[in-house]
């Protein structure tokens, strides 16, 4: 919502300017303003104009002849009680320079909003991947691709075909999906599927720090627990097996499918036998042998036991080839 018009040219108007000489503060009842800035939609932004709303006359930046330490951040007096730019009466020369004033605002406004929503590691220019001309917006799935509705038509169109690429390339190229994922993220940080693509993208690529901020902030913005299997796993990687355990203990394996519930077993027997704890490790992984199982799940099980009781008998991970894959 923007910034009601002002009121100029009328008797109300210059009750308002009596109102202002003889100290009143308030503001008109049907006034929409609570003494915040607000953005394009509506929302507010920025600390509160004031306490309880107003700001006496004296210390207000136009009386000093300056902006203020809030500067542009706050909203202008003047707009606050409905009168044009001049501040007596207004007029088209008042109603242009409130215009201009309203865009320095909302720009300024958008700027402060970015620079809290942009990850922290954005890529420089020189880092954006290149889009292939073959990959196009409508290569993604279309109930993806309505999550990306009110980005701007330009910016839709470039965050699609950066997630497309993060489908196509994860599994084979994932420092490619990686790159994709965090041109999107910088361009859409707020949409929920971008963080999800960058969550999977940072995973895969094995940026275990950065997987679980990345998984931390979809689940916070989808309203999920979505992927606690890599999470916990990514727990794992930046040495913090314990929480990996709670988290997934904490889990309502319900909620989980076949494949997940299997992944959450043998991320669990990998946090065991990290600390140590090989026959726990090997009890969790024969009970889940015995339990039905998504294809080619029970041979993981058996490949995860090996490794495991190899490990308990004194075997190196790093003097063994078939211990460089994560069970």
């Amino acid at each position: 919502m923007e910034p009601a018009d002002s009121t100029t040219g009328s008797g109300l108007g210059q009750d308002r300017i009596r109102d202002d000489v003889a100290g009143s503060d308030q503001s008109s009842e049907d006034s929409p303003h609570d003494g915040q800035p607000r953005d394009d939609a509506g929302q507010a932004s920025g600390e509160p104009f004031h306490q309880d709303g107003h700001q006496d006359r004296e210390d207000h930046p136009r009386e000093r002849g300056d902006r203020g330490e809030r500067g542009y951040g706050a909203r202008p007096y003047n707009q606050r009680h409905g009168r044009g730019a001049g501040g007596r009466g207004g007029g088209t020369s008042g109603r242009a320079a409130e215009e201009r004033q309203r865009e320095e605002w909302k720009a300024q406004a958008r700027a402060r909003e970015e620079s809290r929503m942009r990850p922290k590691n954005r890529l420089g220019a020189e880092e954006a991947p290149p889009l292939p001309d073959h990959v196009v917006p409508e290569d993604l799935p279309e109930p993806i691709r309505d999550q990306l509705a009110g980005l701007g038509k330009e910016n839709e169109r470039l965050v699609a075909r950066h997630l497309v690429m993060v489908l196509e390339t994860l599994e084979e190229a994932p420092e490619v999906a990686y790159l994709h994922a965090r041109a999107a993220a910088d361009r859409a940080a707020r949409v929920t599927v971008v963080r999800e693509y960058a969550a999977l993208a940072s995973y895969y690529s094995g940026r275990w720090t950065e997987a679980v901020r990345e998984i931390r902030t979809f689940q916070r913005l989808s309203g999920t627990k979505a992927y606690p299997q890599l999470l916990a796993d990514a727990l794992r990687g930046v040495g913090k097996p314990l929480e990996a355990i709670e988290l997934i203990q904490k889990t309502n394996l319900t909620d989980l499918d076949e494949s997940d519930r299997l992944e959450l077993t043998l991320v669990q027997a990998g946090a065991r036998a990290d600390l140590g704890e090989f026959d726990a490790a090997l009890a969790l992984l024969s009970k889940a042998a015995r339990l039905p199982q998504p294809e080619g799940g029970h041979e993981r099980l058996a490949i995860a036991s090996e490794r495991i009781e190899a490990l308990k008998q004194g075997a190196r991970p790093e003097d063994q080839e078939w211990m460089e894959e994560a069970p």
